[in-house]
């Protein structure tokens, strides 16, 4: 008996629904069905009523119990074990991309330091072109997508929302006594091409390879942007966007991260809007080198960066009231 059917067990006890289970295990409903079914296996009884809501079995309950009592002589068997470690072997050495800072790794390590700080993070910079030779003693890269074919990729958040954020003057500069209506219309239709006449801030690096999200939405919509500022540092794109300078696309929970201060604050404040699309948002991932085991220590901080992500994404989407668009805008 594995330790990770006895998590997909428990989270699909608390979340009576496969669905809601799935993408809080960022899984899909079908691998989730599949451990849960050899879990059942090896008991030798059901453990699940599949209705709606999905309930518990006797078995189930008396199961449920004695998985959470499991898991957390795991958890402090773990705990107990990184404790016993050298100080060398209790650290975890993250890179980042020299392209942009990961907006939300100052809030994860701080999360990290108060349920680990026996545990140190190392965190270094890395150019991803040249990632897959440089992950020798690097347990997690935060990739930026596309992603490398040759890492693999742990998910620490599926589903996110495409957006813009652009200043208001700049609005009002663009659309004048028009801006209302443009705002309704925007809020109700999710559509790219109501900001057509909008500058943009462009990413453009020698490879093509990050701006190419941004250059499928465009293709969608079925315009080419008007450029305001256009550079291969996403920091710098970021304070062009605070100037004024032009609209900055990406997925909410960057974005949010990233303009945390400045979103709807202040005379002058940076509007967000979330975007209506077929293509899909790329998942948030920690990657690492193909075939490496990973390590107590090094699963402590991915099952942190899944909870804390988790957490501050919820806050973001309710925030927007966007669980009523989730058929609406994730396509």
């Amino acid at each position: 008996m594995n330790f990770l059917n006895l998590q997909y067990f428990i989270i699909v006890a608390k979340e009576r629904n496969y669905t809601s289970a799935a993408e809080k295990l960022l899984v899909s409903q079908q691998s989730l069905s599949e451990h849960i079914k050899k879990l059942e296996a090896e008991v030798g009884t059901a453990l699940i009523l599949r209705k709606r809501p999905l309930e518990l079995t006797d078995a189930g309950e008396i199961f449920y119990k004695a998985a959470e009592q499991m898991l957390d002589i795991k958890e402090q068997m773990l705990y107990d074990i990184t404790e016993s470690m050298t100080l060398d072997e209790r650290q975890v050495t993250v890179a980042i991309p020299t392209y942009k800072d990961p907006p939300y790794l100052a809030g994860l390590l701080e999360y990290f330091y108060q349920k680990y700080p026996h545990i140190t993070v190392n965190v270094k910079k890395r150019r991803d072109t040249e990632i897959q030779e440089c992950m020798k003693n690097i347990s997690f890269y935060f990739s930026i997508p596309p992603l490398n074919d040759h890492l693999s990729h742990s998910i620490i958040l599926r589903n996110d929302f495409n957006c813009l954020v652009v200043r208001q003057s700049l609005l009002d500069r663009v659309f004048g006594e028009q801006w209302k209506e443009v705002e309704e219309r925007m809020r109700e239709t999710g559509d790219l091409t109501l900001f057509r006449e909008v500058p943009f801030l462009l990413v453009q690096d020698r490879k093509g390879k990050l701006q190419k999200q941004a250059s499928l939405l465009f293709e969608e919509a079925g315009f080419d942007p008007i450029v305001g500022f256009c550079s291969d540092n996403g920091n710098l794109n970021s304070a062009m966007c605070l100037q004024g300078k032009g609209a900055k696309i990406g997925t909410l929970f960057l974005q949010r991260e990233s303009f945390r201060e400045q979103i709807d604050r202040g005379d002058d404040p940076l509007r967000l809007f979330v975007l209506k699309t077929r293509k899909d948002s790329v998942p948030l991932v920690l990657s690492s080198q193909k075939g490496r085991e990973i390590s107590p220590v090094d699963n402590f901080f991915l099952t942190a960066a899944r909870e804390y992500i988790h957490v501050i994404n919820e806050q973001y989407k309710g925030a927007y009231g966007l669980e009523q668009y989730e058929d609406q805008f994730l396509i």
